[in-house]
């Protein structure tokens, strides 16, 4: 791993990044979603959990619940200007009262916009609730470097588990002619 990984360059950006997100996030609201602390010694025997980590992220990114980080939705004016752009002036106009408005989840902003039945949830798009959602913008502030490797994670991963199969096969079987095909 460390001959395959040693100079390539997005897993050393990769690693370095992780590095600053862990001593910028410690005992913060995000802290529960920091990587793991890299190792000094035998480094390269522990990217599986690097790896993982990035993976889950990525996932709890595409899941949209931020309420774990604890800070509210907001219908703020920036959204509220951000609907009436998309969708019109007359008819979002309604939802003005709502600006300032706390609410513990996205399910309870969302209900409270359609109670007013001036917004459809397909109108909510991903510039919303970067907007709205105070939750998803920390978490975005701490981690959007991640989501720009969701296309090498698995090519890692694959990796990894092409490592962790040799290495089985050679403890349990030894080296021989058949290690190879196996």
């Amino acid at each position: 791993m460390k001959a395959h990984w040693g100079d390539h360059a997005p897993w050393q950006a990769f690693l370095q990044q992780a590095s600053s997100a862990l001593s910028r996030c410690q005992q913060t609201d995000v802290a529960f979603l920091l990587p793991p602390c890299q190792r000094t010694k035998a480094r390269y025997m522990a990217v599986d959990a690097h790896v993982q980590w990035a993976r889950n992220l990525i996932c709890h990114h595409d899941r949209g619940d931020f309420s774990g980080i604890g800070l509210p939705c907001v219908f703020s004016a920036d959204a509220w200007a951000h609907l009436r752009a998309m969708s019109g002036k007359h008819r979002v106009d309604p939802l003005r009262v709502l600006i300032g408005r706390d609410y513990e989840t996205r399910a309870g902003l969302r209900e409270a916009l359609q109670a007013y039945g001036v917004t459809a949830p397909e109108d909510l798009d991903e510039t919303f609730w970067r907007l709205a959602d105070r939750g998803y913008a920390r978490f975005l502030d701490a981690f959007d470097w991640v989501l720009a490797y969701r296309e090498i994670l698995p090519e890692w991963a694959q990796t990894i588990a092409v490592s962790k199969t040799v290495q089985t096969v050679l403890k349990t079987q030894g080296l021989s002619r058949a290690a190879p095909a196996q």
